[in-house]
């Protein structure tokens, strides 16, 4: 009897070892790491030394800061499952809002960008 219950222990695969590669396959942040690392090394190929000077660095946080700040906050809603597809509905409106004031209305920047958040 006690050589059947190690026969089942071992043919369960909970039990059984999974190599390395296995386990790594499995996790999804492996995937996005390996897109991040061949994106980089891509563009410090095609780009040169201009990419990692300060300048360059500067050039894409700024545009990937401006992603994010739009970004974040809808990966937030998304994750707590709370979708909301009026964010960017609302940035058009309130970019629109803000032009019309300042450039035909001719109100200053910052009353705009105030009546924009409102």
């Amino acid at each position: 009897m006690v050589d059947s219950t190690v026969s089942l222990k071992t043919q369960d695969e909970r039990l059984r070892k999974t190599p390395l590669i296995r386990k790594l396959l499995s996790r999804p942040e492996l995937g996005a790491v390996a897109g991040a690392i061949v994106i980089l090394l891509f563009f410090a190929l095609v780009a040169g030394d201009t990419m990692f000077s300060a300048r360059g660095i500067a050039r894409f946080l700024e545009s990937s800061a401006l992603l994010g700040i739009l970004a974040i906050p809808v990966a937030l809603l998304m994750i707590g499952g709370q979708f909301d597809l009026s964010v960017g509905s609302m940035i058009a409106a309130a970019g629109a809002v803000m032009g019309i004031l300042a450039s035909v209305v001719g109100l200053p920047m910052w009353l705009s960008i105030l009546v924009a958040f409102g």
